[in-house]
């Protein structure tokens, strides 16, 4: 009984994470097979009506012969007599593929109807997830200023170098490739990445340092940004996250404005490390993020 009952609990936990899939699947299915039996009662619907041609032929006599017995009145009310009955056998011959296909087009709504409430509440928590975060890098930046959060966020630390030439020791800033590459907004603007790339590296800072100041341009006439104009403007191809986030600019409580600014790190040099930095060494990286 245990076993059953558990087995029991997860099949309707199943069922119900699948069920607008299930649902509008049921739906498209059942409306089909109603379209597909419609059409094959449409061939027996002659043969239906047949049935009720002589009672109208005797009532179109009977007005034709203008008969005392038989006054306008009645033939109306025969008339509409025999339609009744023909419209109900109509609705028996179709009574299947209706069903059919008014349940299945209820499925359908119905799923759709589910989808609409989880994405409201995925929406929600989202957005109170994303207020909490936010809450946190202002935390971060009234604390340790802008550098820091800037650090914390892309995941690179700053380490201590000595030029083996001067001996003068530098501060650069790492961070593990391997970490990059799986960033789902980072993109590199290298060689077979981008189709605005050019065999010259300062054809492509000055590309990508235009594109910068493009894009904040953008962002202060339009109020918003989206992560798929940076990608085209650099030559990437669009992802389905970067259709849905970006940079937007804020109106705080006191009236003012706070204007994120579109940073793509050309003046924050990192040095790669990892199982894939000696192939990217000399890579230019231009580092995107989502809403800021």
């Amino acid at each position: 009984m245990s076993f059953l009952t558990r087995a029991v609990g997860a099949t309707r936990l199943l069922l119900k994470a699948h069920a607008p899939t299930i649902m509008v699947t049921t739906g498209v299915v059942s409306m089909t097979a109603g379209t597909v039996i419609a059409c094959k009662k449409t061939l027996d619907v002659e043969e239906v009506l047949a049935k009720h041609t002589p009672d109208l032929e005797k009532i179109k006599q009977g007005e034709r012969l203008q008969l005392e017995e038989y006054p306008k009145e009645s033939a109306h009310n025969d008339r509409i007599k025999v339609y009744t009955r023909a419209a109900l056998d109509l609705g028996k011959l179709y009574a299947i593929p209706i069903v059919l296909f008014g349940s299945g087009m209820g499925l359908v709504f119905g799923g759709h109807r589910i989808l609409l409430r989880r994405n409201a509440t995925l929406a929600i928590a989202f957005t109170g997830l994303k207020r909490v975060f936010d809450r946190y890098r202002q935390n971060v930046v009234n604390e340790f200023g802008s550098d820091a959060d800037q650090a914390m966020y892309s995941g690179y630390i700053k380490k201590e170098v000595i030029d083996p030439e001067t001996n003068e020791v530098g501060v650069i800033n790492t961070r593990d490739w391997d970490a990059l590459a799986a960033d789902p907004y980072n993109r590199v603007f290298e060689q077979g990445a981008t189709k605005e790339w050019e065999n010259d590296l300062g054809a492509n800072k000055m590309f990508v340092h235009n594109q910068q100041r493009f894009a904040n341009e953008l962002l202060l006439r339009r109020g918003v940004l989206y992560l798929s104009d940076v990608y085209k403007a650099l030559g990437f191809p669009e992802t389905d996250i970067s259709r849905v986030v970006g940079w937007k600019i804020k109106h705080m409580p006191d009236g003012s404005k706070d204007i994120p600014f579109v940073d793509y790190g050309l003046d924050k040099p990192i040095q790669m490390t990892g199982s894939t930095a000696e192939r990217k060494r000399s890579t230019l990286t231009s580092t995107v993020r989502g809403w800021s």
